[in-house]
């Protein structure tokens, strides 16, 4: 069973969940707390979050020792992130990501810097028969914004495995159907500090956009509008939402005498029901502005997609986010806009869900989660998605990936070989018997001394070649158990790269006529070395005391001799990385770094 946690941290709230990968994918739970931040700046663009409080919220649903052993996910915000659709002349696919992230480079705005990062993704074909081409949709970030989901992660010594824009998994919880109908569907995330519209075509990210405009905003401004702070400005907007008014919202002047008359009297009489309450027709004059600007956004989004992709348009509108809780704006919002679409809705596509531990309050608020649940389930179906993870951690979540695969090869190998000697022993079995029984005959048919004589022959041959094999089998046995022997020497921190030992070989073929076999192959002396080739990720002092550790722990076993190691490489330090004036000197950057290291296996071991 493999486990994955995604994490979407929001500017709000920190939504979890957690999925099982057994013969499908399970939803087990999922979880939602208020993201901690270091200092609270309500109007701050970007806030520092507090580690330490942020993980100490995680660890109250799933443990440090859980996090490690499983799949860490985590999104991206969108408002980080800028897309582009490249369309290229066919090619393969590593040569079509390079000349798209170039054509990218080239005709993105604002220009791309070196601080930029560049993931791509394959949307489709387009053009004339003639004239067919790739279209590849090139998705650009900031380097600092997944360097800081790093540091987030190291705070808590987590490697994640994903670390993927909400807009590019989101599409996964769409029904597939769709997808085949090559329709662009747009996506509008309904968040407490931006509100975010993106566009899908066969589940990839097209285009996006960030307002820069969001449900906080609109507290703010019923606050300023009413005279009240903003905190009772939100309990309002949760408990009465849009409020359904049955009057002509276009004659503003019928409204706004209306809306005196009532007050006056609800002032006249205080006893009468509503009259300390708040204006619902007032409410719902103060969300018309905000409802026309949205909708007037999100038309002005989709005309300008229509222009820019060849005519195409946006067919299914889909909402998700806080502000789906907010009552009857989706419906006001979605009866505008036009359309098929409605709110995002991720449990009821997913293929299982782990009920007893999901609440109905969690179903009827699942919009909120829907970022969370794709990532996890996108991670968990393995499924090509725009991944920033650095490359190096890249490389060792592939190791890891493929580490149960050699495993099960190990097995296989050791499983053939035991085929073989089951053969042998069956072929000897068989070839005893036959000369036991012309034993018998020889004594009426001394014309058949001959026959026996070759059989005998063949026996001799064949226990030559048993003894043989024992000798292998017991060197494949002392190969296996050298393995676990160095797994539980190896630092944590170190990943085999290769591994190679002298060994030897043996070959079975099947000769002509019935019964009759040849072997193969030599047995080497008992005793061969092992090389070891590695990674460990780490500054180069921290990586020395990590190779000598392990060189150490070979050493002091009975197992290992003569071990010796190629020194790490120290990377040039500039003078000017000391400081003066007592300062303390920087200590080396963590990197790759390789090593290798060849020792003797100790004769009988």
């Amino acid at each position: 069973m493999v486990e994955i946690i995604a994490i979407d941290i929001g500017a709000d709230t920190t939504k979890i969940a957690r999925m099982e990968r057994r013969k499908t994918l399970l939803l087990s739970n999922v979880f939602i707390f208020k993201t901690p931040y270091a200092v609270f700046q309500p109007d701050a663009v970007s806030k520092e979050i507090d580690p330490s409080g942020f993980w100490k919220q995680i660890f109250t649903f799933i443990s440090l020792s859980r996090l490690r052993r499983s799949k860490v996910a985590i999104t991206l915000a969108p408002e980080y992130i800028s897309t582009i659709v490249v369309s290229l002349p066919k090619m393969n696919m590593s040569e079509l990501f390079l000349a798209a992230i170039v054509e990218a480079k080239r005709t993105m705005i604002p220009a791309s810097t070196a601080d930029h990062n560049f993931e791509c993704s394959f949307v489709g074909e387009s053009g004339s028969p003639d004239n067919r081409k790739f279209e590849v949709s090139v998705i650009r970030t900031e380097n600092k914004h997944v360097q800081r989901i790093l540091d987030l992660c190291k705070n808590a010594d987590i490697i994640p495995s994903l670390i993927a824009p909400s807009p590019c998994t989101i599409a996964y919880l769409s029904p597939k159907e769709t997808w085949k109908k090559d329709e662009d569907i747009a996506f509008v995330d309904l968040g407490v500090s931006n509100l975010n519209i993106s566009i899908s075509r066969n589940g990839k990210l097209v285009s996006t956009r960030s307002l820069g405009y969001s449900l906080r905003d609109i507290a703010k401004d019923i606050s300023a509008q009413l005279g009240i702070s903003p905190a009772e400005a939100e309990r309002i907007i949760r408990e009465e939402g849009v409020p359904q008014v049955d009057f002509d919202i276009k004659n503003k002047v019928a409204i706004v005498e209306e809306i005196m008359r009532q007050k006056y009297e609800a002032g006249k009489d205080p006893s009468l029901p509503g009259a300390s309450r708040i204006n619902r027709l007032e409410l719902r004059m103060l969300w018309q502005a905000h409802i026309e600007r949205m909708i007037q956004e999100l038309r002005r989004t989709f005309i300008y997609y229509k222009e820019h992709s060849a005519g195409r348009r946006v067919e299914s509108v889909y909402f998700l986010g806080g502000g789906c809780l907010i009552k009857n704006l989706v419906s006001m919002l979605a009866g505008l806009i036009g359309g098929e679409g409605g709110i995002v809705k991720p449990f009821a596509n997913l293929k299982a869900v782990e009920t007893k531990n999901i609440s109905n309050e969690i179903i009827l608020s699942a919009a909120i989660y829907a970022n969370a649940i794709s990532l996890a389930w996108v991670k968990g179906s393995e499924d090509a998605v725009v991944n920033f993870l650095p490359k190096e951690f890249k490389r060792k979540e592939t190791a890891a990936r493929w580490s149960p695969v050699l495993f099960l090869i190990a097995l296989g190998l050791a499983f053939i070989f035991i085929l073989a000697g089951g053969y042998i022993l069956a072929q000897r079995g068989y070839l005893q018997k036959q000369i036991a029984r012309l034993d018998l005959e020889l004594s009426g048919f001394k014309d058949i001394s001959e026959r026996m004589n070759a059989l005998s022959q063949q026996k001799n041959i064949l226990d030559q070649r048993f003894f043989k094999f024992n000798l292998l089998s017991d060197k494949t046995k002392r190969f296996h158990s050298l393995l676990r022997i160095i797994t539980n020497l190896i630092p944590r921190e170190v990943v085999f790269n290769r591994f190679t030992a002298a060994r030897s070989s043996l070959s079975i073929e099947r000769q002509e006529g019935p019964g009759q076999i040849a072997l193969g192959g030599a047995v080497e002396d008992a005793s061969f070395r092992m090389k070891i080739e590695a990674w460990v990720l780490a500054d180069y002092e921290r990586a020395l005391e990590i190779v000598e550790l392990f060189k150490g722990r070979l050493e002091s076993s009975q197992y290992f001799s003569k071990v010796s190691l190629t020194p790490l490489s120290l990377e040039q330090i500039n003078s000017a990385d000391f400081g003066g004036n007592g300062q303390e000197s920087r200590l080396t950057g963590s990197r790759i770094r390789k090593f290798s290291l060849s020792a003797e296996i100790a004769e009988g071991k």
